[in-house]
C-alpha cells in the first residue's frame, strides 16, 4: 500500500489495519515513512511538503514529528 497521504488509502485499505501488529517503521529523511506489518503488508507514505503531517506516539509523548518535509526526532 501507498499513498501520498493516510487518507488517499481506500477505506477497507485503513479498515483492514486494524489490530495488525507493527513489526517495523523507518522514517525517511524525506519525511516518509514506511510501516512492516505482521501480516507481511508495508505502508508507505511518503511526505509532502504541504500536507504530509505526521506524528508517532510512543504511550506517554511524541516521539517523531513531521510536518511539511521536515522531521523532528523527540526521543
Amino acid at each position: 500500500m501507498t499513498a501520498r497521504r493516510f487518507g488517499e488509502l481506500a477505506t477497507d485499505e485503513r479498515d483492514s489495519l486494524t489490530g495488525t501488529r507493527v513489526l517495523s517503521a523507518v522514517v525517511f529523511h524525506t519525511g516518509s515513512v514506511r510501516i512492516v506489518l505482521s501480516d507481511g503488508r508495508h505502508v508507505t507514505v511518503r511526505a509532502d511538503e504541504g500536507n504530509a503531517n505526521w506524528t508517532l506516539f510512543s504511550a506517554e509523548e511524541a516521539l517523531v514529528v513531521c510536518t511539511g518535509g521536515v522531521v523532528e526526532v523527540r526521543a
